[in-house]
């Protein structure tokens, strides 16, 4: 599992940061007409579909534990190297096990979801590509709200884009290697924002990121709360915490996407 995870985007050619796609809402509309992000990943690369397939088999079904971690591992690392709707795959077979945990619990769920002990992975490498898409999310909403062009957005906003970006590497770095030169989590469109915020204005990017990196867990926490509420299923939208309209976007990723569908 450890091999597959870590070699996956280098034997498929397919790095986020070497070829850039339009992010998730783009990515849903091929998700709104069948089984979540597969479908569209299968048709632009099929071996990597494959192997993200192959992972989520492994993560959903195997009867080692071991075996199961190794697997929300290797999904998180795909995930995060990967563009859509390959990104949007991994999420999705990662949210249906999350969502298969918690009914297990009320004894309605997949014995394959695990021991409590795995919920802590899993909700590790949930939370950390919902970050992803929520900024991601956050900085549409910005553009639109502020325009595209970086000189005219007040030092605030860009302190927020530039703080998500560092924030968002150094948790994707925990996780496994990534570019950090090169490696734009929210993002190409962001570069000339960070890059406006840390070099044109000498920005605090130390200070920002910190204060992303508050801002996030609090809205990761307000979601959690949110899915806890709902009984492991996502929200209504209303958990969002500062994140704008990006829980309705990140949540229909896997609202279709149950066990069955997926393996």
């Amino acid at each position: 599992m450890w091999h597959l995870g870590e070699n996956t985007n280098h034997d498929a050619g397919e790095y986020s940061w070497q070829v850039e796609t339009t992010t998730t809402a783009d990515a849903l509309v091929a998700y709104s007409g069948g089984v979540g992000g597969a479908i569209s990943a299968a048709a632009r690369h099929p071996p990597l579909s494959r192997a993200i397939h192959a992972l989520t088999r492994a993560l959903l079904l195997s009867p080692s534990w071991t075996t199961r971690a190794a697997a929300v591992k290797a999904l998180l690392t795909v995930g995060i190297r990967s563009g859509e709707p390959f990104r949007l795959q991994c999420y999705a077979a990662l949210r249906a096990a999350q969502k298969a945990g918690a009914s297990s619990e009320r004894s309605v769920g997949v014995a394959a979801a695990g021991p409590p002990a795995l919920h802590s992975e899993l909700d590790a490498a949930v939370v950390a590509l919902d970050h992803v898409y929520r900024a991601q999310t956050r900085f549409r909403d910005m553009c639109r709200d502020h325009g595209e062009d970086p000189a005219g957005w007040g030092n605030g906003n860009l302190a927020e884009v530039a703080g998500r970006h560092d924030a968002l590497i150094e948790l994707a770095a925990s996780a496994c290697f990534v570019p950090r030169s090169t490696w734009w989590p929210i993002g190409a469109a962001s570069e000339p924002f960070v890059r406006e915020f840390r070099d044109a204005r000498s920005g605090d990017v130390r200070m920002a990121a910190a204060t992303a990196a508050e801002l996030m867990g609090s809205e990761a926490a307000q979601v959690a709360k949110a899915r806890r509420a709902s009984g492991g299923d996502d929200g209504d939208g209303d958990g969002g915490g500062g994140g704008g309209d990006w829980t309705p976007v990140a949540g229909a990723i896997a609202e279709g996407d149950d066990v069955a569908s997926l393996i």
